[in-house]
């Protein structure tokens, strides 16, 4: 069962969940927060909530393949749960996990408030904002599957750094293509965020797009992956594999994908959404290594 335990909050997200409850009850809210730290077991048992085998097997194949095969082992001994779905994260995934959540519920004549329509809804919105106040984030305002009871503060870490500080860096070689390799079905919105998240320098990412000849493609993609493991540039040019681009979430689609005939873009340095598409690249441009090693470092970056 998930602690309920403010101690075993990050310092200062407990502080400020302390802060959140100190607030709501100078307004008259009384806020109780009934779970803070969630195990990767308790976490793999949500995921699996209103889900088959295969997706739930999909889940800690992504795991694995990510580098992380604990977690992923974790998410393979759960079976299919009850409806609803509950969480999008799985083990690890979750920021219940790396003690930096907590979620809370406000209390109207000692009952909780689950509603979040009328007035209940009112009470809400103003237990949201005092949180936000404080700098915390508030998943009531997310617009993908909105969850009121949860607050989370990541002090500017993406997810795949907090991953790593809590488990320790990822096993192995890990990238789109182990994913591909294992043969999942690909979220590859969220494969690719996990990609940009890591500090690479710079990466291509290829994308197959419909009317592109497939033998071309994976033979290019193979010069790339070669290229980049060679003792020159190992370990500084990265390569990401997006087989539906027009699937992708709208911010990731902006970013490497503009509805174009073109398969083949370079981000630029940093982390995260801030890359920049700097380039685009058609793959009969790509036909050597001359080539390849113009698309990651062009003269300007030399």
């Amino acid at each position: 069962m998930a602690s309920r335990s403010l101690d075993l909050l990050r310092d200062r997200l407990r502080e400020m969940a302390l802060e959140h409850q100190d607030r709501c009850r100078i307004l008259g809210i009384d806020l109780l927060i009934y779970c803070t730290l969630r195990s990767e077991r308790e976490q793999a048992e949500m995921y699996a909530r209103g889900r088959t085998i295969e997706q739930i097997l999909r889940k800690a194949r992504q795991l694995e393949a990510l580098g992380y095969p604990a977690l992923g082992s974790v998410q393979r001994e759960m079976g299919p749960g009850p409806k609803p779905k509950r969480t999008f994260a799985g083990p690890g995934q979750s920021l219940h996990q790396h003690g930096r959540a907590y979620d809370c519920v406000p209390l109207r004549g000692g009952k909780p408030v689950w509603r979040t329509t009328g007035a209940d809804g009112e009470l809400w919105r103003r237990v949201g904002e005092i949180g936000e106040g404080i700098g915390l984030e508030w998943a009531g305002r997310w617009a993908r599957f909105r969850e009121y009871v949860h607050f989370q503060w990541t002090s500017g870490l993406e997810l795949s750094e907090l991953i790593d500080e809590t488990y320790g860096p990822p096993a192995g070689d890990h990238d789109a293509g182990a994913i591909v390799a294992a043969g999942l079905p690909l979220d590859e919105s969220a494969a690719l965020r996990s990609a940009l998240a890591a500090p690479w320098t710079i990466f291509l990412v290829f994308t197959r797009l419909p009317g592109v000849d497939a033998a071309t493609f994976d033979q290019t993609l193979e010069r790339v992956r070669g290229f980049c493991s060679s003792p020159m540039y190992a370990g500084r040019p990265r390569v990401h594999l997006i087989t539906a681009p027009q699937d992708l979430d709208a911010q990731l689609r902006a970013l490497i994908w503009q509805g174009g005939p073109v398969p083949v873009v370079r981000l630029s340095r940093g982390t995260g959404l801030d890359r920049q598409r700097t380039h685009s690249y058609l793959l009969e441009e790509l036909a050597d290594n001359l080539d390849i090693h113009a698309a990651f470092f062009p003269p300007e970056e030399l």
